[in-house]
């Protein structure tokens, strides 16, 4: 009888911290001045933490009367936390997801927007995918944060937005998005009574792709078109961005202090990038991570005053940028001419030739994302 009653009492305690601690998270972002701010963050998170401690005391286990008792419970304890993370992490995503839709400004919608790239990062960790939850961090909230703020400086003011009303734009997003997902519930429902075959497939014949881990084996062996595709993609998006017209960067003279951080961390991202190209044949990684990673440090670079302009009519810009695609295209035409098909690769070759590729691609996407993001163009001299 107390444990049901002590559990009862955890799970209240744990959710009185937890609504205090967002609390002060809403204080610290809606108060108007920095007292206010620190005053609701230190008293909301303080009684928070008492309440979540207290919590935790409720779970702990008294003298067990059997030997292993206080593992099972400290065993359901480790459970109900993980369910109550995950949780509260969900309800953030969906939180922050609203948020960024329908935020009062641009600019709260693009914060938001950034905070939920973060935390789908931390939900692809959370689910093992190092790989995803990197690249998630480094491109879909940092980069694309940092494309999304370059967009709305540019902006018109408000007397120059085009009037539309709330409730109309409401009705036809309804209008458009409904009836896709009811399609689309239609179509994955039955999948949920279909056992999967493809990872046995995929561990059975593992050992012929050139490469030990499965996701590595599946983008550039058995769907290498979908990679080259991504590539053309990323191609094309740079392409269309230059069509927007010169887009001359004026920087601010940079602090010495991230100077200093610049030449440290610049190194570090390239070991890093290297790091995870090579073990990306045998764990999470490959072009995709270390291609954001060395863009990063290509943009701290030059935001630091530390690397030249980088512009498109620089030649071996453009040779890094094309070199992925090109390399990739090459591939597919000689083994489709030499081997047994587009992008078969022959028995002992493939982990070489996949190497070859994922090293090029790395290169050339750091260079697309390092152009799009601090890329400068030339004005056209009449």
């Amino acid at each position: 009888m107390t444990e049901p009653l002590l559990n009862g009492l955890s799970w209240l305690l744990l959710i009185g911290g937890l609504l205090f601690f967002v609390a002060g998270s809403i204080g610290l972002l809606r108060f108007p001045d920095t007292v206010s701010r620190l005053h609701a963050l230190t008293k909301a998170d303080t009684l928070g933490l008492g309440l979540v401690i207290a919590g935790v005391c409720c779970c702990w286990p008294p003298a067990p009367r059997r030997a292993n008792c206080w593992r099972g419970r400290l065993a359901r304890s480790h459970a109900m936390t993980e369910w109550l993370f995950d949780g509260v992490l969900g309800l953030l995503v969906l939180g922050l997801a609203f948020g960024a839709l329908h935020g009062r400004n641009l600019y709260a919608s693009v914060l938001l927007f950034i905070a939920f790239g973060l935390a789908l990062a931390l939900i692809w960790a959370r689910l093992g995918a190092a790989d995803l939850a990197l690249a998630e961090a480094a491109i879909g909230a940092g980069l694309t944060g940092v494309l999304l703020f370059t967009a709305l400086s540019r902006q018109p003011g408000p007397a120059d937005l085009p009037e539309a009303t709330g409730t109309r734009l409401r009705l036809g997003a309804a209008a458009v998005v409904l009836p896709m997902l009811i399609l689309l519930v239609q179509g994955l429902a039955p999948l949920s009574e279909v056992e999967p075959r493809l990872p046995a497939l995929i561990t059975r014949h593992l050992d012929e792709t050139g490469v030990s881990h499965p996701v590595t084996a599946v983008l550039l062996n058995y769907r290498a078109w979908d990679t080259l595709l991504e590539l053309a993609v990323l191609l094309l998006a740079l392409l269309g961005a230059r069509q927007l017209g010169p887009r001359p960067l004026a920087f601010a003279e940079p602090w010495p202090l991230l100077r200093a951080w610049a030449r440290v961390l610049a190194p570090l991202l390239v070991l890093a990038a290297g790091y995870i190209l090579w073990r990306g044949a045998s764990a999470p990684g490959g072009a995709f991570q270390a291609g954001a990673l060395l863009a990063s440090g290509v943009v701290l670079l030059r935001l630091s005053g530390l690397l030249p302009r980088l512009r498109w009519s620089f030649m071996p810009l453009r040779l890094l940028v094309l070199g992925g695609l090109l390399v990739f295209v090459g591939v597919a035409v000689a083994t489709a001419w030499l081997g047994e098909g587009w992008l078969t690769y022959p028995g002992g070759a493939a982990k070489p030739i996949i190497l070859m590729i994922e090293t090029v691609a790395t290169l050339s996407i750091a260079a697309s994302l390092s152009l799009l993001v601090v890329g400068e163009g030339e004005e056209v001299s009449s």
